[in-house]
């Protein structure tokens, strides 16, 4: 019997220990495959949005803003419509001031006043305009390939546009509650957007539900906010595949900062954000985090509790972990591999940043930030 046990043992270690040896050097071959797909997510990112700016609806848009900045049809003013994001909202959200107060600056859209159709007009680089006609909806007929183009090829139609109106002591202001436009180029549907919201009585959302279709693309996205929590999730799809997902839960509290503005505070963080193959899932205590007095990496890893997984699998690709740097004045943020190595998150972060900052300014034509 101690014979057989020992022979059986004997097998049984002959068998597995290659098997043994070649799960190591998967797990390795697979590390560095993960690195590979990481140093290459940028390339994903941008490769998804110059295809949404390369989109006939996306193209068609820009190409009705540039009519738009020649001759708009629907303000008296001008520094309320053409010019009100260049020289207006754009320079106050670079200021950091509050949107209601921005809001306050526009004028209220009212559909009914605006119905009808708007046709360009190439020859005299104008809009020609058949008011009431229909009576419930905007049309505008453009060219998709800009104002000198006799084609007008392109209608984008405003359904519905729907306002809720609030007041304090700064004066009346509005938000939007129901929004549905939809853009045809050549007789195809390019584009839609639907939007749905509620409002708490001091204007602040209290949900929202967002569908976007732009040519192979489809966002989603809903948010609530009980009073003490906000959820929100998101989804990009191409072409039936899932590109993007988020799903999240972060509870506040509410303060009122030096100026008495009501702001949310952020305490704890919880869910996840995938993009492409990675998915990064777990949570954040903000509220214990911003208590700490010059913390370690041990201190943060207390409360931070991430992980790197591959998508749609789940197979762990790394734990994200705060690491102490010597000639560093705090912790620095690492993925910590199955193999045991390391790499500093900015590595892949940076670069994805970088490439997504020059598509924004190559989009609008102006630096950001």
């Amino acid at each position: 019997m101690k014979k057989r046990l020992i022979l059986f043992l004997t097998a049984a270690l002959v068998m597995f220990a290659p098997a043994c040896e070649e799960d190591e050097i998967t797990k390795e071959e697979q590390v560095k495959e993960d690195k590979e797909l990481l140093e290459n997510l940028s390339d994903y990112v941008i490769s998804d949005a110059n295809e949404m700016k390369e989109s006939k609806g996306l193209q068609a848009l820009m190409a009705m803003m540039e009519t738009m900045q020649i001759s708009d049809p629907f303000y008296d003013d001008p520094y309320a419509s053409k010019s009100a994001y260049k020289n207006k909202i754009l320079p106050s959200m670079k200021r950091g001031e509050e949107l209601k107060s921005i809001q306050k600056d526009l004028k209220q859209m009212d559909i009914e006043e605006f119905a009808g159709t708007y046709t360009w007009n190439a020859g005299q680089q104008e809009w020609d305009v058949d008011h009431n006609n229909p009576p419930d909806k905007v049309v505008i007929v453009f060219p998709a390939d800009g104002p000198q183009s006799q084609d007008n090829n392109a209608t984008l139609t405003l359904h519905e546009f729907e306002e809720q109106t609030f007041e304090d002591e700064w004066g009346e202001w509005q938000q939007p509650t129901s929004v549905h436009l939809d853009l045809f180029v050549d007789g195809n549907k390019e584009m839609e957007f639907i939007m749905s919201a509620t409002y708490d009585n001091e204007g602040e959302p209290l949900s929202a539900e967002l569908d976007v279709l732009l040519g192979k693309f489809d966002f989603s996205a809903s948010f609530s906010d009980t009073g003490s929590q906000m959820s929100i999730q998101a989804s990009i799809e191409h072409d039936d595949t899932s590109i993007m997902s988020v799903n999240l839960a972060i509870d506040y509290t509410t303060e009122i900062d030096e100026w008495g503005w009501e702001q949310k505070v952020p305490t704890y963080v919880e869910g996840y954000v995938q993009y492409g193959p990675f998915r990064l899932e777990g949570s954040m205590n903000i509220e214990e985090l911003e208590k700490l007095d010059d913390p370690v990496a041990d201190d943060i890893n207390q409360h931070v509790n991430l992980v790197l997984l591959s998508h749609p699998d789940g197979r762990k690709v790394a734990d994200v972990v705060a690491v102490d740097e010597e000639g560093k004045d705090e912790p620095v943020a690492y993925l910590l591999f199955p193999d045991d190595s390391k790499e500093p998150v900015e590595k892949y972060v940076e670069p994805m940043i970088e490439e997504f900052e020059k598509w924004i300014e190559d989009l609008i034509g102006e630096p950001v930030g």
